[in-house]
């Protein structure tokens, strides 16, 4: 078995993210300065990397049936790695992938990593709630998020985990966060799927605030067009029935 890592060019010869590649998938407790999310499928932290506080995520397989189904497939860092190269190349702002480290012998792939930047900052919900809808800093806000959204579905891709959490406002206005199931598609019918998918998950997300709901589908179908919009409001996301402008 031998460790696969592939380096941000910006990263290489730096010694102290060196240090950390050499731990892993082993992960010293002293390094982590913040725990982000700890669950069956995933670990996900702040790190010190000499004077830079830097997000590591450690996947985890929860079963054994699984982990054998991901040994021959791309793993999930890996993904995440591609995900963001190609959000930067499309100009949207994201984490920016520092490193990826995974397992491998042979064919087979075990204990993925991905480094990433800190993408700190209020997530979409906390941001535009603090404003009313009347504000200017709403609406342009919200209009941010459709229309990056509406960019990356131009480029081909599906982001595939639009929850709110994963839309994170910083300097930059509207990033991306957790890109483990961006997809692009080469079967038609099924990125539209996908994608028709998408514009469902960022609607659910308002469902415990039904004005500011109803008031962010409107803008959808203002950038969307009746016609797309018309599809994505045909089919509810996890049954859920929103308030929306249908004519």
């Amino acid at each position: 078995m031998r460790k696969h890592i592939v380096v941000a060019p910006t990263w290489e010869d730096h010694p102290e993210l060196e240090a950390l590649l050499a731990e892993l998938p082993d992960l010293d407790q002293d390094r982590i300065t913040q725990i982000l999310k700890d669950k069956p499928i995933s670990l996900v932290a702040r790190v010190q990397v000499g004077a830079t506080e830097l997000v590591i995520k450690r996947y985890r397989t929860p079963s054994l049936g699984k982990r054998l189904s991901r040994l021959l497939r791309l793993s999930k860092a890996y993904r995440s790695w591609w995900a963001c190269q190609r959000l930067a190349a499309l100009g949207i702002p994201a984490m920016q992938a520092v490193a990826f480290v995974e397992q491998r012998f042979g064919p087979l792939r075990f204990d993925p990593v991905l480094i990433g930047t800190l993408v700190d900052g209020p997530d979409m919900i906390e941001y535009l709630g603090q404003y009313p809808m009347e504000n200017a800093r709403w609406e342009s806000g919200a209009k941010q998020i459709i229309e990056r959204v509406q960019a990356i579905h131009r480029a081909g891709l599906v982001h595939g985990d639009l929850n709110w959490t994963n839309i994170r406002f910083t300097r930059q206005g509207a990033s991306f966060v957790d890109l483990d199931d961006m997809r692009a598609f080469r079967f038609p019918p099924r990125f539209h799927n996908r994608m028709l998918r998408d514009w469902r998950v960022l609607i659910y997300n308002w469902r415990d605030r039904p004005a500011m709901q109803k008031r962010f589908a409107e803008l959808m179908r203002e950038t969307l067009g009746q016609g797309l919009y018309q599809q994505v409001t045909a089919k509810s996301f996890r049954d859920h029935k929103p308030v929306l402008p249908f004519s």
